[in-house]
């Protein structure tokens, strides 16, 4: 394992959170994309807590950020344990950073942040009683390096939870766009360490595999115009009685600018069950089909991801924009 989840929000749901108050999806959190997560940084405000596939000790995460109508001293984002917080990266009045370790400030950069800009940050973290550290980059630049010290506040030796919003128990104000958000962990053999300056583009279906199209259909003749809303709904959808059918669609232009390299394809596919069932996700790539191991599904919407650092196609990284976009994403029912 080495890429542990990124969220781009681009689906307009917020399917991935375990909890969320005063914060939400929306269009008007956008930085790259058509959505993003915006909510006020006010104290006892706004958080929504993305719980993280495994529990991790040292890691590895990204996530672009704007800011506007800063105030006052406040809270960014968190690392947590079960509802514990761990850290936090919070600004001072002057809107300098600070880290946070539980609730002592060990820390304080330099970059000063202004309003309505949008900023790159990415950080390394290991949670340990004396070797710990925390590296915080801005745009690329350290601005925080806390190392050799302490970074376990209590008894949890591992974070399970991110918390964008107020992360602490700091007064502030102003409103927080996030996008963008990588997690990696330390193995394997790429991804493995800070994610780098990345961007997420959204391709929704514009229509159906011409080899595999054997699902139903709700209504209509078309399955790709039945899952291409967004947020999603479940009014219209594809559906499965059947085992091993399978159903791909074909996708729009991600709109990738032509310069940038494609670092990772991912699929995201909602679905659920109405009385048994589980579900392959997975894509077609060229003349590869390939397909994860059968997942469970819920009586109520759950999101189910294909991810792809390298095109199994060809075993190798993404050789194109071209090659990315012309992937199809690709299901098979489990009954």
């Amino acid at each position: 394992m080495a890429r542990v989840g990124d969220w781009g929000f681009e689906g307009g749901h917020d399917l991935m959170f375990s909890s969320m108050a005063g914060i939400s999806v929306t269009t008007l959190g956008a930085i790259t994309g058509q959505y993003g997560v915006q909510g006020n940084l006010g104290p006892g405000g706004a958080a929504a807590v993305l719980p993280f596939p495994a529990a991790l000790s040292e890691f590895f995460i990204g996530l672009n950020l704007r800011s506007t109508s800063y105030s006052t001293t406040g809270a960014l984002f968190g690392w947590r344990k079960t509802g514990t917080i761990l850290g936090s990266i919070r600004q001072t009045a002057g809107r300098q950073l600070t880290l946070y370790v539980g609730a002592s400030l060990v820390a304080t950069g330099t970059k000063v942040l202004v309003d309505n800009q949008t900023y790159n940050f990415q950080l390394g973290i290991k949670i340990h009683d004396s070797t710990g550290y925390v590296t915080l980059k801005v745009d690329g630049v350290t601005d925080i390096n806390y190392t050799a010290s302490d970074t376990k506040p209590g008894a949890d030796a591992d974070v399970n939870e991110w918390q964008l919003g107020n992360a602490g128990i700091a007064a502030g104000g102003g409103i927080g766009n996030y996008d963008d958000l990588i997690l990696n962990d330390t193995t394997g053999g790429v991804n493995n360490s800070f994610p780098g300056i990345r961007y997420f583009y959204p391709a929704l279906p514009t229509g159906d595999s011409a080899t595999n199209n054997a699902l139903s259909r709700s209504t209509g003749s078309n399955g790709w115009a039945l899952v291409d809303e967004r947020p999603h709904n479940i009014t219209d959808y594809v559906f499965s009685g059947t085992n091993g059918q399978q159903q791909g669609f074909t996708h729009a232009a991600s709109g990738v600018p032509a310069a940038s390299i494609v670092k990772s394809v991912r699929f995201d596919y909602i679905a659920w069950m109405i009385s048994s069932g589980q579900l392959k996700v997975g894509t077609k790539s060229g003349s590869t089909e390939d397909l994860s191991a059968a997942q469970s599904l819920g009586i109520s919407p759950t999101v189910l991801t294909a991810y792809y650092e390298n095109d199994p196609d060809t075993a190798a990284a993404w050789a194109s924009i071209a090659a990315a976009d012309a992937a199809e994403s690709l299901v098979e029912s489990v009954i």
